[in-house]
């Protein structure tokens, strides 16, 4: 014959944990209102320390922009695929928004395209790694001065970012 979990009275076969439904919201608030603030902890994007929100506690970003980011780290790939493929079955939107920054902006994008022209002919060769900090990628054309278009310094993405802002 099995207690009662809130009281210890005997129960009769076939019956529910509890004797009553007092013992049952007895040993409910019990069980939910012991509570342990949750240990401050690294952002797994910034690396700052935070203290995690009750309602959250396992929480590994201290904010909705880091914990964007995260996201977007663990799902990259099918991110990438999906907007390839959106750019693929798109391509005159994709054109139409090139050429609304083109007109919007017409020496950034005239850089960029004399660049790529000279990357193709041969005349500016992209190096294996970073100018900046010395790391083997594919760096990106970075001008500081729009109006000499040859004229870049090729830097690796977090680089790039971290320049342009």
């Amino acid at each position: 014959m099995a207690n009662c979990l809130g009281c210890s009275i005997p129960l009769p076969p076939g019956r529910p944990k509890y004797c009553s439904r007092k013992c049952t919201t007895r040993m409910w608030s019990r069980k939910h209102t012991s509570y342990t603030a949750p240990l401050p902890r690294n952002c797994e994007n910034c690396r700052k320390v935070f203290t995690p929100p009750i309602w959250h506690p396992k929480s590994r970003s201290c904010s909705k922009k880091c914990s964007k980011r995260l996201q977007y780290r663990s799902h990259r790939e099918e991110y990438i695929s999906r907007v390839t493929k959106w750019a693929g079955k798109n391509r005159d939107k994709v054109n139409a928004n090139y050429r609304r920054y083109s007109k919007n902006n017409p020496l950034q994008a005239s850089a960029r395209s004399k660049v790529g022209y000279a990357l193709k002919k041969g005349e500016l060769v992209r190096p294996d790694r970073c100018s900046k900090c010395g790391k083997v990628c594919k760096p990106e054309a970075h001008h500081p001065d729009y109006s000499k278009p040859l004229e870049v310094e090729w830097l690796c993405k977090p680089c790039h970012v971290a320049v342009l802002q």
